[in-house]
């Protein structure tokens, strides 16, 4: 779900900074994205008359992941990280996620294209399709987001195109 909002000239008093630091600032607290659902299905009933939806995928058979069925009883997290990566890899290449066992691990089939930040996405990979034995694995979770962040913070300073001009030409073509 994306929730784009402009600032309240009235309240914000001058122009917020468009340029981010990883915190929900006056201007970055009213741009969001998040994941709503990891399941199979949307009520579709709740949106309003007319809602668009730019893509859609079939389902697969690498919908269920292999290590949720352990001691004859469903992991509901290994099920949820499960469905964080695959909402993560539609999102990155447009189709549907297909892994493959390599080295006693899952990993995805697609290879990741040379311009993005691989290593982050390998490890956010990783982590998603192979969970530890410790469930949750929120602090394990909390650093990747960390280091997501800390990846933002200076491609943002090191980069002519902003993370805030990349979120404008998204809204522009969603509208």
């Amino acid at each position: 779900m994306l929730n784009f909002q402009k600032p309240d000239s009235q309240t914000s008093g001058k122009h917020a900074s468009t340029v981010y630091t990883g915190c929900d600032d006056e201007y970055w607290a009213l741009k969001k994205i998040k994941i709503i659902d990891f399941g199979r299905t949307l009520d579709l009933n709740l949106f309003p008359s007319g809602q668009k939806f730019i893509a859609g995928w079939n389902t697969n058979v690498h919908d269920d992941p292999p290590q949720t069925l352990r001691h004859g009883e469903w992991e509901p997290w290994i099920l949820d990280y499960w469905g964080i990566a695959k909402v993560i890899y539609c999102l990155l290449f447009g189709q549907h996620m297909q892994v493959v066992p390599a080295g006693g691990q899952w990993v995805i089939k697609q290879n990741l294209k040379r311009g993005w930040h691989t290593p982050i996405w390998k490890k956010t990979f990783n982590i998603l399709l192979n969970p530890t034995q410790n469930l949750p694995m929120t602090s394990l979770l909390q650093e990747l987001q960390e280091e997501m962040q800390t990846y933002l913070i200076r491609r943002d300073e090191q980069s002519k195109k902003k993370l805030s001009n990349m979120l404008t030409e998204l809204e522009n073509v969603l509208k």
